[in-house]
């Protein structure tokens, strides 16, 4: 989930300025390419917080044990990113139809 959260958000900010122009008329990306950022970043951290609370190895280990709590912390970030991803292109339909919906009725 984190790697297609990861890849949803960069392609998002690649093409959130252009493409998105080009298909949605009346959309304003200044907000969405930042979300994006914002989401993709989260989306990132959640493997590096899991490994910033990984655990010493003991006898018999072959390499650092993950603990529960970085476990759970890691996994919210993973949450909030994959959620924000979707309410970033929520956010996108939303001012498109605002928008679009403005056009018609002036």
């Amino acid at each position: 989930m984190t790697n297609l959260t990861a890849a949803g958000a960069t392609l998002t900010a690649i093409f959130g300025a252009t493409a998105v122009t080009s298909f949605v008329k009346s959309a304003n990306v200044d907000g969405f390419t930042v979300m994006s950022l914002l989401v993709g970043g989260a989306a990132v951290t959640g493997p590096v917080v899991y490994g910033a609370f990984a655990k010493q190895p003991s006898d018999g280990d072959n390499g650092p044990v993950g603990s529960r709590f970085g476990l759970m912390l890691a996994s919210l970030v993973a949450l909030f990113a994959a959620y924000g991803l979707l309410a970033d292109l929520g956010l996108l339909v939303s001012n498109s139809i605002a928008n679009e919906a403005d056009l018609i009725l002036v």
